[in-house]
């Protein structure tokens, strides 16, 4: 593929101000050309391919690809590519860049994420759950993570073809791929920065990129700083945000704040310059301002951490103290420090003062806000339709919440039964409900229940359901699915029966694809279980969601009315609402 230089070719490139350590250790493609390197200082080993075409290295800014004012050391250059202004292009051989062991939640543990160029969202979270429940699993998982990046070649630094690399002060050790632009970056060391397909990763101005690794579409911007971290498919990491030993899978958007020891999940969302996220499992999540979680809560080190369950949000100024679990599209208010448990309360608001926390249970189902995020969330999705690796179900109103919606009119009836119906407050998992709030809940998630068959009793391929299917579900980084499939993967790992990761890719994704025969069989277990002997079902279900409609335009009347809404904006909204 590659030859050594010709005497002319030599010749030329030192009137054109390169040098080399030695000549013979320069090798290049059979169309190489020397008219575009120049200023070059080569060290070690370097192959170059060809640069035959005008690159756009900014909007309406082309130059011709080739390498100029630069020095590099130990690197394959691909072809067409546009290195620039680069202090120190290096390669030592000394760094591991085929993977990196992140501690997520665990600030103080030992790591627990093996990331590598494929790791997807599904993948992160197995590995989380197995480590905690299953530590076999959890070791051949990891063998099977370590074996397919074993043909990785640290020794030897690369750079796919067109990519662009200008006014950077120092690459040092990093495996950069195809169609990647990194430009006015500070420092990337020991980093893997390569996609799947050709969308663009992007590393920009004043970044600074320690043991990372980058894949399809994302791009870390003005003066970030991550040390540790895998930022997945179309990803933006911007504005001075810092984040070390955290994950971010697609489509989270992180700015100015501040993560550490944090999985952030599909769709995570943090603006803000005083956020800090610490030790927590988000995802669909938006943090307020000011957010800010606490995981020395025992004074024992930073080993607690916090689960926000997927479409949460917390409201600006929120603290919350690990150790603490909040469920699906619910939002956190002040200071949480009891360490409530609301797995099982879905759209709620939680509310403390630093010493109690207040519970109201499903409030949250019936706002404009909750309505939008849930229909926003597939709009925004930015990865490459082709290259869509994390497997991600925007089902909101989906078997997974409602089995908890299930549980929770479990607990608020025996709540009411064992304690009264006339008290004032009702105590449960480190929060207080009050008894008016408790009261609104049954019915909203009772109609809950309404809307949801509303949602999907129509073209019902089926007229049963298995017990074991509809029982449990889980939340596997985005993806839906039973507890029993879940338990069977991990059961598969467990014993060996995955060949390769490729062989356990594709049993989640066939789980993944078989969610809608899983929602069928719910959706007639709910009817089932509550709507067995109910004649008019399909009437009271859409009655139910009409409720649920007016009830969202309600909440939209509200904010039009306090003055600051445009007419047209809130015309907008409410002939939006269907």
């Amino acid at each position: 593929m590659y030859r050594s230089l010709n005497i002319d070719e030599i010749e030329q490139l030192q009137r054109q101000g390169c040098t080399a350590e030695n000549w013979r250790s320069i090798t290049v493609s059979d169309n190489f050309s020397t008219e575009f390197i120049r200023d070059v200082n080569f060290y070690g080993e370097v192959s170059l391919g060809s640069f035959t075409k005008d690159v756009e290295i900014a909007p309406n800014v082309k130059r011709h690809s080739g390498i100029y004012r630069s020095s590099i050391g130990n690197y394959e250059i691909g072809d067409d590519c546009y290195i620039s202004n680069v202090g120190l292009l290096q390669n030592t051989g000394e760094a591991e860049v085929r993977t990196k062991t992140i501690a997520v939640l665990n600030e103080a543990g030992d790591g627990n994420i093996i990331a590598y160029n494929g790791l997807t969202s599904n993948l992160a979270a197995l590995m989380v759950y197995c480590q905690r429940n299953n530590r076999q699993a959890y070791e051949n998982l990891v063998n099977l993570v370590r074996n397919a990046t074993l043909k990785i070649d640290n020794s030897f630094g690369r750079i796919g073809h067109d990519t662009i690399i200008h006014d950077v002060k120092e690459i040092v050790n990093c495996r950069i791929g195809n169609y990647c632009e990194i430009s006015g970056a500070q420092r990337l060391t020991d980093c893997s920065i390569e996609g799947d397909g050709e969308a663009n990763i992007f590393v920009g101005t004043g970044v600074v990129l320690e043991d990372c690794i980058l894949v399809n579409g994302a791009s870390v911007l003005n003066n970030a700083l991550l040390a540790n971290c895998f930022v997945g498919e179309a990803c933006t990491i911007s504005n001075g945000f810092q984040a070390e030993n955290s994950v971010f899978f697609a489509n989270t958007y992180m700015s100015n704040g501040e993560a550490c020891a944090a999985f952030c999940g599909p769709f995570t969302a943090s603006h803000h310059k005083s956020s800090l996220l610490i030790g927590v499992d988000l995802s669909f999540y938006n943090a307020g301002s000011a957010t800010n979680y606490s995981n020395h809560a025992y004074k024992m080190g930073p080993v607690h951490y916090g689960t926000l369950e997927r479409g949460s949000k917390t409201a600006s100024g929120a603290h919350i103290l690990h150790p603490a679990k909040v469920g699906a599209f619910s939002m956190c208010m002040n200071k949480i420090s009891t360490h409530p448990d609301t797995t099982d309360f879905p759209f709620s608001y939680l509310f403390g003062d630093g010493k109690k926390t207040w519970l109201v249970p499903a409030r949250n189902l019936c706002t404009l806000g909750t309505y939008r995020d849930v229909n926003k969330w597939p709009k925004r999705d930015k990865r490459e339709s082709n290259y869509k690796r994390s497997l991600i179900n925007f089902s909101w109103l989906s078997p997974y919440v409602m089995e908890k919606i299930e549980k929770a009119i479990d607990i608020l009836e025996y709540l009411q039964k064992e304690n009264g119906y006339d008290i004032t407050e009702y105590e449960y998992k480190g929060c207080t409900i009050r008894r008016s709030s408790l009261t609104k809940a049954l019915e909203i998630y009772r109609n809950a229940l309404l809307m949801f068959v509303s949602m999907n009793n129509k073209d019902i391929a089926t007229d049963h359901y298995e017990v074991e299917y509809i029982r449990q579900w889980h939340d596997l980084g985005g993806m839906l699915l039973p507890k029993v499939e879940l338990d069977n993967i991990i059961n598969n790992v467990e014993y060996n029966e995955y060949s390769s990761i490729e062989a356990l890719e594709t049993s989640l994704k066939e789980s993944f694809e078989a969610y809608n025969d899983y929602l069928e069989q719910y959706t007639l277990y709910i009817i089932d279980k509550y709507f067995a002997d109910t004649n008019n079902l399909d009437e009271m279900a859409e009655d139910a969601y009409a409720q649920w409609i007016e009830a969202i335009k309600a909440d939209a009347t509200k904010e039009f009315e306090m003055g600051d809404v445009e007419q047209e904006a809130y015309e907008k909204i409410i002939g939006s609402l269907k």
